[in-house]
């Protein structure tokens, strides 16, 4: 089974760090991790989260003058990042009410927007600050490595084999496949 299909040139060419593990265990723990430097979770669902973090990731940024942008393709309700972000170092919070006003006619699902429409959307965000000669960090959050695990349209994966894992089987073949593609 070939899961890297186009990533492959990437992975002989560019510098790949394949032991690379999370910040914590779950979605919503190394999120807290990645953006606030900190290994106490959950911050964004308490009154810390109001607090800003010296090491959070956006920060450096921001004080260089950078405009600092925080894009999900899910909603920004989720765990209140709304709100907390704009204390560690965001100056704008872009979610899938963004997407879905720029892109009317994108195929959405229960968690978002697909990846193709998030990148095309931050690579406006960029073209627009490069017109304007003005530096932007943008931190993308995607909902693809969740449920439903739907394969974009226009995507034509490569041939998988799930006997490959006939020692370990998943409890769903049909999501075992969505999930590989």
């Amino acid at each position: 089974n070939d899961l890297l299909g186009r990533l492959r040139k990437h992975f002989a060419e560019d510098y790949v760090f394949p032991n690379f593990v999370s910040g914590q265990n779950g979605t919503h723990r190394t999120f807290e991790s990645l953006l606030m430097n900190s290994p106490v979770t959950p911050l964004t669902q308490g009154r810390y989260g109001y607090h800003t973090f010296s090491g959070a990731a956006a920060l450096p940024f921001k004080q260089a003058g950078y405009r600092t942008v925080f894009l999900t393709s899910g909603p920004s309700a989720w765990r209140n990042i709304a709100d907390i972000l704009k204390y560690q170092g965001f100056d704008e919070i872009h979610d899938q009410a963004h997407l879905r006003a720029r892109y009317p006619d994108a195929p959405f699902n229960i968690r978002g927007a697909p990846d193709e429409i998030t990148f095309r959307y931050a690579r406006e965000l960029l073209d627009q600050a490069d017109a304007a000669g003005k530096p932007m960090f943008i931190f993308i959050f995607t909902t693809t490595n969740h449920t439903p695990h739907l394969v974009p349209e226009g995507y034509v994966p490569g041939p998988l084999n799930l006997g490959a894992w006939a020692d370990r089987p998943p409890p769903d073949a049909a999501l075992g496949q969505r999930i590989l593609q």
